[in-house]
């Protein structure tokens, strides 16, 4: 289901894209470091409703907090809070945050789609 659910979401890549501008028309992101990426990818285990993340919870609150900070910043400036993360990770972060972060996007580096101006908001510092 979660292989499908990730190829229909290819498919709508300029939906999800537009509906992610911001009123000037370019797309507002933030990203994970390398490091954090690695280790959720190690840890990604086949739940009931796809793969899940399963952490320490110290590393998982670091995680969090700093996402959370990011949301509050960009939300704050007017822009809808995009984590582009890789696309194994895509849907097991998104459900990994949203338990925590109501107004997050999650989406992948394959779900932009050409021609948009991506404007980074930043990297998230996270030691772990």
């Amino acid at each position: 289901m979660e292989a499908l659910t990730e190829r229909v979401r290819l498919s709508l890549k300029r939906q999800i894209t537009e509906s992610l501008l911001a009123p000037d028309g370019a797309l507002y992101v933030f990203t994970l470091p390398s490091e954090v990426e690695q280790l959720l990818a190690k840890n990604l285990q086949q739940g009931d409703e796809g793969k899940d993340i399963l952490i320490d919870p110290l590393a998982a609150q670091k995680i969090l907090s700093k996402m959370i900070g990011k949301v509050d910043e960009v939300t704050q400036k007017g822009f809808s809070p995009v984590l582009v993360i890789s696309p194994p990770l895509r849907s097991a972060m998104r459900r990994f945050a949203e338990k925590f972060i109501k107004n997050i996007n999650v989406i992948s580096h394959n779900e932009i789609s050409e021609n948009v101006r991506i404007e980074s908001l930043g990297m998230l510092e996270i030691k772990i």
